[in-house]
């Protein structure tokens, strides 16, 4: 995105959507209506929160990706989103995982354990370029990415839990 001249969400909001489309498919217009305030999300009760084993996004590339620096781009971007997610749910990750399908349909997932649980977008994103960079050889290029968080931890019955062995030890 660095590259179109994106590089704040400012830059999101102001940039034309069709562009932002063909660039990252549906998450371009995702990212576009955040940037520009125009989520039609309802409005949901904290105790209407979805329980989650994982969160992930991936993208199926507008172009094929042919080099680890362009898939830099969308892992920062789906990092990012799933980070928002993460911190959106009160929750942290302690592993990360990435799909990749290359354009003869060919799919590895892999993921690794992180030293301390996160919902930061540079943790997850380093992650998943350490583990794009151990497994792939870009020899066929790239046609879906995605990042995934797991083995999540809920940061509200972790504060529950503290407050209530403070107490114990009252």
């Amino acid at each position: 995105m660095n590259q179109n001249g994106v590089h704040t969400i400012g830059d999101i909001a102001a940039a034309d959507p069709e562009f932002l489309q063909r660039v990252l498919g549906n998450l371009g217009m995702k990212l576009w209506t955040y940037a520009n305030g125009l989520d039609t999300s309802p409005v949901a009760l904290v105790t209407d929160k979805e329980e989650y084993r994982t969160l992930g996004r991936s993208i199926t590339t507008p172009i094929d990706v042919a080099s680890e620096e362009e898939a830099k781009e969308y892992i920062f971007l789906l990092s990012e989103d799933v980070a928002q997610g993460l911190q959106d749910n009160n929750l942290k990750c302690r592993t990360v995982q990435i799909t990749l399908k290359d354009t003869e349909f060919h799919t590895i997932n892999r993921q690794g354990k992180l030293n301390m649980p996160t919902n930061k977008t540079a943790v997850i994103t380093e992650k998943a370029m350490e583990l794009l960079h151990h497994n792939y050889s870009f020899r066929i290029p790239l046609r879906l990415i995605g990042v995934t968080a797991g083995d999540l931890l809920d940061l509200s019955e972790l504060e529950a839990a503290k407050y209530i062995l403070s107490e114990l030890d009252a």
